[in-house]
């Protein structure tokens, strides 16, 4: 397949992107997002988020 735009990242600015990208129907436009349902508790809890930091276990980081 081809596509006019890849985005990689579904977060707040990677779904807004692709909505806005998305509402020309000239364009095709595909959307990535690495990673789970985002249910767990150390994504739901502020505080928490420093156990996803760097140098902090790879629970839930990427990096």
């Amino acid at each position: 397949m081809e596509y006019d735009f890849v985005i990689v990242g579904d977060r707040s600015g990677g779904a807004t992107l692709a909505a806005r990208l998305s509402e020309d129907s000239a364009i095709s436009v595909c959307l990535l997002e690495a990673g789970g349902a985002g249910s767990h508790l150390l994504n739901r809890a502020p505080a928490a988020m420093v156990a996803v930091l760097p140098g902090h276990g790879k629970i839930l980081n990427w990096v």
